[in-house]
């Protein structure tokens, strides 16, 4: 996808200005690991083994900026609420522990104004929701702050496009 719009991830990689870590791996295991005397979830295994993989990803390029695309595999991985909360509490207090200005990207079941809020908005300093809504018969893009704790910023959805430059918002445009 990243090629599509002219990055090239690949040359990043080696040049160590970017590490990608698939967590996908850490997904398919099953049932208690044990380490020597100890036995733990498989559950809490992911979560340390995730933590870890993206520890070791910031240090190897001395990252800054870090970002988790998407929250959503790990978040259904606890069906309990209890045991997501506490999940996702432990990653978020691990990620900040990096330093790094941190991008959690989570699907939304809905995006209208009515909609609900779902955990991690309540633990994230900022809230930035992509949407599409149609206008005049056509599909737009919309790009809106929800939140930005201690920040002054514009409320109003604004359209958007993604571009080889990155995300580019038209702030003098206003999308209803």
């Amino acid at each position: 996808n990243a090629r599509a719009f002219g990055w090239d991830l690949e040359s990043l990689e080696k040049e160590s200005k970017l590490a990608i870590i698939d967590a996908s791996p850490i997904r398919q295991l099953k049932g208690e690991i044990t380490l020597g005397e100890l036995s733990i979830g498989a559950r809490e295994f992911k979560l340390l083994s995730l933590i870890e993989a993206i520890k070791k990803g910031v240090d190897d390029v001395d990252a800054k900026r870090l970002v988790i695309d998407s929250i959503t595999p790990f978040i259904l991985q606890h069906p309990d609420e209890s045991d997501r909360r506490t999940a996702l509490l432990d990653l978020m207090q691990a990620i900040s522990q990096t330093g790094c200005t941190t991008l959690v990207i989570s699907e939304l079941a809905g995006t209208g104004v009515d909609r609900s809020y779902q955990f991690e908005e309540y633990l994230a300093q900022g809230v930035l929701l992509l949407r599409r809504t149609i206008q005049s018969g056509a599909i737009l893009r919309v790009f809106s702050v929800e939140k930005m704790r201690g920040i002054n910023h514009d409320h109003q959805p604004h359209p958007y496009k993604i571009a080889q430059s990155g995300i580019e918002v038209y702030p003098s445009e206003i999308a209803l």
